[in-house]
């Protein structure tokens, strides 16, 4: 049996949202994105929905202007949230994340071309959301980039 390539399960994926598959397809239901958590910051409601589509995301802190380490939640020109997490389900154990939002794009590439990397990072961009990766693997960063860009929704 020949497999279809993952741009043809993307086109599929996108077809069932619009509910246009060709007859003789079958697809698993659409549900909506998670409503909104009011007492999160965009940044932990980022992670807030990541969770509904990983299991194994955990939220560890929606960071403030008091709590962030590098003091840059809301100054003028860096991002207006800033949240951390873990997924334990991650093909190489247990992935560290950053979700920065920011309000915007240009500032997020003026933050990605002046921000100290980690080794092992790898950046996910969607609008103005800046998703940090630490100690990821392709396929799981592949995961974050399709979830990112197909189904977060930025309140």
């Amino acid at each position: 049996m020949k497999t279809l390539p993952r741009a043809a399960w993307r086109r599929i994926a996108v077809l069932a949202a619009f509910s246009i598959l060709p007859s003789g397809l079958l697809a698993a239901p659409v549900t909506a994105a998670p409503a909104k958590n009011a007492s999160l910051s965009q940044a932990a409601n980022v992670v807030y929905q990541l969770q509904y589509y990983r299991d194994g995301v955990s939220l560890l802190a929606d960071l403030t202007p008091s709590t962030d380490p590098e003091r840059l939640v809301g100054l003028p020109g860096q991002y207006l949230s800033r949240a951390v997490f873990t997924d334990a389900r991650a093909s190489n154990g247990e992935i560290n994340g950053i979700v920065e939002v920011f309000e915007y794009p240009v500032d997020l590439r003026r933050r990605r071309s002046t921000m100290k990397r980690f080794p092992d990072e790898i950046d996910v961009v969607s609008g103005t959301i800046l998703l940090r990766l630490l100690g990821v693997s392709t396929d799981d960063a592949e995961y974050y980039r399709i979830a990112l860009n197909d189904y977060i929704v930025l309140y």
